[in-house]
């Protein structure tokens, strides 16, 4: 479970893992992790949910933040063990690869690379 403040953030709409591509934003800062919210920050971004991605969208772009994000609701399946975490830049660009965490089904990094308008998480 993530602690990274006392707010609690909304899902927009609600996730669908059956769809073949679904929106989950997170505005504020999450505490934990309740049934309807697969994410914990202590900043603020959009999830694209599609098939073998993920593009994470930050707000605003270039602030740091934690970032955590449970792979088996997001994606639909568990027992997720290879995730690769790339910023991209507005041109498509790769910028850098992002160190990034697996704990069970929980994936944590640290968003905040300076140019990059979205995280694509590969797994």
């Amino acid at each position: 479970m993530a602690s990274f403040g006392s707010q609690t953030a909304s899902l927009l709409p609600p996730v669908s893992t059956r769809a073949a591509r679904s929106t989950v934003e997170v505005l504020g800062e999450v505490t934990c992790f309740p049934r309807s919210v697969p994410a914990a920050t202590d900043g603020a971004f959009k999830v694209l949910v599609m098939k073998g991605r993920l593009e994470l969208l930050p707000f605003p772009r270039g602030k740091k933040f934690q970032v955590e994000l449970d792979m088996k609701e997001l994606t639909g399946r568990g027992g997720v063990t290879k995730v690769e975490v790339v910023a991209v830049d507005e041109g498509g660009k790769e910028l850098a690869r992002v160190p990034a965490a697996l704990s069970g089904d929980r994936l944590t990094f640290e968003a905040g690379v300076q140019g990059a308008v979205r995280y694509s998480i590969t797994y």
